[in-house]
C-alpha cells in the first residue's frame, strides 16, 4: 500500500512539472502509458516464496517413490535383484553409506542420545508388518562345513557365503585367551565393561559379569556355571579387541559390528547361535575349550536343501564362520575345561 500511494504521489508530481513546461494533458497521459509499458515488472513482481521446510519434504518424498518403485523392480526380477547385490558388495557401497550416516548424525549426539534406539529391536510397533520370505538360495549347494587354512584365497571363499571353519588364523589360534585372562580384563576396568553389557543370559544370579569374574576357574567350575553376555555399546568394545584382534580375513574397509558376545560354557552345555548386530557374516572364536555345531535349514527350504542337519567340531583357536540370515545353528559344549568363545559379525 505505502508503496503504491509513494508512486501516485510521483505520478502527479510528474503531471504537475509536465503542465508548467506546457505540456498538454494528452501528451501527458501518453509518455506515461509509454513507461508502463516499457516498464519491467518482472523484476518487482514478488515470486511465491518456498521454505527449506517445503523442499527437504518434496526431496525426501520424491526419493521415497524413486526407492519404491526401485524396490518393487528388484522383487519382480531376481536376477537383476541379485546382480544388483553383487554390484553393491563388490564396490562396498554399505559400508561408505554408513560411513557417510555416522558423520551427519554426529551433530545430533551433542543434544540427544540416540543410542537406546539402536537397541530396541523395533522403534515403533506396526501391525501389518509381514514376515520376509525366506531366500532358500543361500542354503542350495551346501551340504558340509569345510575346514579351511587362512590364506590369500580366504575372503573369496567367505563371499561364497558357505559356513566353514577357519584354522591357523593369526592371533587366534597361537594366542591363549584364558579364563584367567578374560577375569584379569574385567578386574581392571569393571565400570567400564560392566556399563556396557546390554543383555545378560544362561545364568540370573549375576548382574554384573565383573562379579561373575570375582570367582576362580576351579569355583565356577565346581559350581555348574555357564554364562553368555552381549556388548552393545562403542566404548566396552575397545576392551575385548586387547584380547580379540581384527581377523585378517576382514578387510580395512569393512564395518566390524560393535555388538560383541562372549560366552563361557560348561561341558554339554548348548546354546542357540543368533546373528550378532547388523553385520552380513558372523564370526565364532573358540578361545579355550572346544565346542560341537549343529547347522539346520528353516521347514520353507526343505525341498531345496538339505534337511540333514550340518555338523562340526571348533577347536581351541579356530573360527566357524557362517553367514548371518536363517540358519538355525546349535552350539554344545563338549570339553572338560570350560569353553569361553567370542562373536562378532562385519559387513
Amino acid at each position: 500500500m505505502k508503496a503504491k500511494l509513494e508512486l501516485q504521489e510521483g505520478l502527479n508530481k510528474f503531471k504537475e512539472n509536465a503542465m508548467k513546461q506546457g505540456w498538454e494533458e494528452d501528451e501527458v497521459q501518453e509518455k506515461i502509458s509509454e513507461v508502463f509499458e516499457n516498464f519491467p515488472w518482472y523484476k518487482f513482481t514478488p515470486q511465491p516464496k518456498t521454505s527449506w521446510f517445503s523442499r527437504i519434504f518434496k526431496l525426501m518424498l520424491y526419493s521415497f517413490i524413486i526407492y519404491l518403485a526401485f524396490t518393487a523392480v528388484l522383487e519382480r526380477n531376481r536376477r537383476l535383484k541379485k546382480n544388483f547385490n553383487d554390484f553393491i558388495h563388490d564396490y562396498e557401497i554399505i559400508y561408505h553409506e554408513t560411513r557417510i550416516l555416522r558423520f551427519l548424525t554426529l551433530p545430533i549426539f551433542k543434544f540427544y542420545d540416540l543410542s537406546k534406539f539402536h537397541n530396541s529391536e523395533c522403534v515403533i510397533h506396526n501391525p501389518f508388518i509381514q514376515q520376509e520370505e525366506i531366500n532358500c538360495e543361500l542354503c542350495e549347494n551346501v551340504f558340509g562345513i569345510d575346514t579351511v587354512i587362512a590364506d590369500d584365497d580366504l575372503e573369496e571363499k567367505i563371499r561364497l557365503g558357505s559356513p566353514m571353519v577357519v584354522t591357523g588364523l593369526l592371533g587366534y589360534e597361537n594366542v591363549d585367551v584364558t579364563f584367567d585372562r578374560v577375569k584379569e580384563l574385567f578386574a581392571n576396568n569393571a565400570d567400564d565393561l560392566d556399563n556396557n553389557v546390554c543383555e545378560i543370559w544362561l545364568n540370573k544370579d549375576y548382574t554384573k559379569i565383573s562379579d561373575f569374574f570375582k570367582l576362580t576357574e576351579d569355583e565356577v567350575k565346581s559350581k555348574n556355571i555357564s554364562i553368555a553376555w552381549r556388548n552393545c555399546h562403542t566404548y566396552g568394545t575397545r576392551f575385548y579387541r586387547r584380547l580379540f584382534r581384527r581377523p585378517d580375513f576382514v578387510s580395512n574397509k569393512s564395518e566390524i559390528s560393535l555388538e560383541k558376545v562372549m560366552m563361557v560354557l560348561q561341558k554339554d552345555q548348548s546354546v542357540d547361535l543368533g546373528n550378532v548386530g547388523q553385520g552380513e557374516i558372523t564370526y565364532l572364536a573358540q578361545a579355550q575349550g572346544s565346542s560341537t555345531i549343529e547347522m539346520r535349514i528353516p521347514e520353507g527350504c526343505s525341498y531345496n536343501c538339505t534337511e540333514k542337519p550340518l555338523t562340526t567340531t571348533l577347536n581351541k583357536g579356530q573360527i566357524f564362520m557362517y553367514p548371518s540370515t536363517f540358519w538355525q545353528i546349535t552350539l554344545k559344549s563338549v570339553s572338560e575345561d570350560l569353553s569361553i568363545l567370542y562373536q562378532s559379525s562385519y559387513t
